[in-house]
């Protein structure tokens, strides 16, 4: 719900930092597909307007998840 009422505000940092925490929690349940969903669904959210440091730390979170994965980035 965090999520959608941050989407819905329009306010896509925001956005795009719950989708992170989601993400981290779906990589702690072992779940490291949703959580590159979560982490792909932010970039894209944000792909013109992220803050530099928001951006960093997706990126660092997409290559985590990949690695659990066992792919490449």
């Amino acid at each position: 719900m965090a999520v959608h009422a941050a989407r819905e505000s329009g306010d896509r940092n925001l956005t795009a930092h719950l989708l992170q925490c989601l993400a981290r929690i779906w990589g702690y349940l072992g779940r490291p597909d949703l959580a590159s969903d979560c982490i792909a669904l932010a970039l894209y959210g944000t792909r013109n307007d992220a803050h530099p440091v928001l951006r960093a730390g997706l990126y660092a979170l997409g290559a985590r998840f990949a690695a659990l994965r066992g792919r490449g980035t």
